[in-house]
């Protein structure tokens, strides 16, 4: 008869111990079951005091439009969606789905304050990415529910989206590999390689200022914008001592009421003096070039730098981006200058800050 070693009688203990917990568990298995499901009821209170008024089928999430690309997403999806609204009436603790609907569509400061300030079952935050899509769950709801929610509580929203959409972007943003210099120190550049009275000095500081796409090609002259029959055309008010400028077509025109800014004292005598130079008069063009974007590429490239006006909107946003004192409020501020969402200027133009 062999002698087992200590450390074999303790191998030999725990799997006869782990055998008798096996067996224990097969034959208590619906009651543990049970007081599982009890202590999982206890700290996860049902919502069956709900009246959910309103069928709400995946179909016609689709046929409403409700969400973009339908054709690519799948059943799921929309599950995510309609559960996520689940999640909002327990944090609510709502008990006439109804009365909820309403107040999300008419109290957009409540449902805000709500859905910023509440936390998991645990006790931990929500993630960025969750209460956007609290946000994102309230319009294909309202529809479905054929409320319509009042346009500050849509204005609201759609700000409120995009601000947790730019904080989770901002977050799980990877760096690019290119590096840029600020705007100051390319305006320098372009200074010192052409000259402060150049064209390509004024146009710089055009687009520091203006903060536009390829939109100042071909500005008409004028003295007043009575003159400008064309709601269309793009022009450039000169006047003795002040000079703006009005944008009505450019790219996102759709989505964004017509530019019209007074440029600053310095820049604008820039303009009056180039206009006397070139002997420019009303109804002329500023510049001949229908786009100005070449003429960009072409000093990027004897700056050693890559790239049209896009390599100018990016230098913009990163000096605001990656200024540690910018705000949330100084970027939306931004980009509403810019011409698009936030969110764009993290997809797009940011760049990584300079070692």
């Amino acid at each position: 008869m062999s002698t087992l070693t200590a450390t074999e009688k303790k191998a030999r203990s725990n799997e006869l111990a782990k055998e008798r917990n096996r067996r224990h568990r097969e034959l208590n298995k619906d009651a543990m079951n049970e007081r599982r499901r009890l202590l999982y009821s206890e700290k996860n209170p049902p919502i069956e005091k709900v009246r959910l008024d309103i069928h709400i089928d995946l179909k016609n999430l689709i046929d409403l439009g409700v969400y973009d690309n339908p054709e690519d997403k799948s059943e799921n999806t929309y599950i995510f969606y309609l559960n996520t609204f689940t999640t909002i009436i327990r944090l609510f603790e709502a008990t006439d789905l109804l009365k909820l609907l309403d107040l999300i569509a008419n109290d957009p400061q409540h449902v805000c304050d709500v859905f910023d300030n509440s936390k998991q079952q645990n006790g931990s935050d929500y993630s960025y990415n969750t209460r956007y899509s609290f946000y994102k769950a309230i319009p294909g709801v309202l529809k479905l529910a054929n409320i319509n929610q009042s346009a500050e509580a849509l204005k609201t929203y759609r700000e409120k989206m995009e601000f947790y959409q730019y904080m989770y972007l901002e977050k799980s943003q990877t760096n690019q590999t290119d590096e840029l210099p600020t705007y100051s120190v390319y305006l320098d550049k372009v200074k010192e390689t052409f000259g402060d009275n150049s064209s390509k000095v004024l146009i710089v500081k055009l687009y520091q200022e203006l903060k536009l796409r390829d939109d100042l090609g071909q500005l008409i002259i004028v003295n007043t914008s009575r003159s400008v029959k064309d709601d269309t055309q793009n022009y450039i008010i000169v006047l003795k001592k002040k000079v703006s400028v009005v944008i009505n077509e450019f790219k996102t025109s759709a989505s964004y009421d017509a530019i019209k800014k007074e440029l600053s004292s310095d820049l604008s005598k820039r303009v009056i003096e180039y206009i006397k130079t070139k002997n420019l008069n009303k109804g002329e063009y500023l510049f001949s070039q229908k786009r100005l974007s070449p003429v960009i590429s072409d000093i990027n490239k004897r700056l050693g730098f890559t790239g049209g006006i896009n390599t100018l909107r990016r230098m913009l946003v990163s000096d605001i981006h990656n200024n540690p004192d910018s705000t949330y409020e100084n970027k939306k501020e931004l980009a509403s200058d810019m011409k698009h969402n936030v969110t764009t200027a993290l997809r797009i133009y940011k760049r990584p800050q300079q070692k």
